[in-house]
């Protein structure tokens, strides 16, 4: 089990309990596929990844990552659009955050309320976390309704 994944187990979940990281499909017989090409302005919105805390900003003793949402990819300036994540249940003030619960398809473990204060990633960092840190997809509704509600907090953004 992969260091970056440890934040986001619950006590008695495992990350091969997650149907996003079944081993079934795959036999160690197969060979292994070259990812596809990265492609910014398909790949990067609505992408979920795990970023470094330090990427972040800081760090904690209690976990070395956090998830990170691309709400938008800027191909002009070359950099994505990022809001950070957090367990749900240590948010104190939930007007600035949204909250979006785990699916298959997000590679979320548990509720994570994504704080509504946009980063910038420069593209050549954000490329550092693809594939290996790529958990999930945020889903069409979801993400327009992440970039609606940051726009409303963000005005001048």
């Amino acid at each position: 089990m992969s260091e970056f994944t440890e934040y986001w187990r619950t006590n008695e979940s495992t990350m091969s309990d997650h149907p996003a990281y079944s081993t079934e499909a795959f036999s160690p017989s197969e060979e292994a596929e070259e990812p596809p090409p990265f492609e910014p302005d398909h790949d990067l919105p609505g992408a979920v990844m795990m970023i470094p805390n330090s990427h972040w900003g800081f760090e904690v003793v209690s976990a070395t990552d956090h998830p990170g949402a691309c709400v938008n990819y800027l191909p002009a300036s070359r950099e994505g659009v990022l809001v950070q994540g957090t367990d749900a249940e240590n948010v104190r003030y939930p007007r600035t955050y949204l909250t979006v619960s785990p699916t298959v398809e997000n590679g979320l473990f548990k509720d994570t309320a994504f704080k509504l204060v946009p980063r910038y990633f420069r593209l050549h960092k954000l490329k550092l976390y693809f594939p290996q840190r790529h958990i999930g997809s945020l889903g069409g509704t979801t993400l327009q309704h992440l970039r609606d509600e940051l726009a409303r907090l963000n005005p001048e953004e």
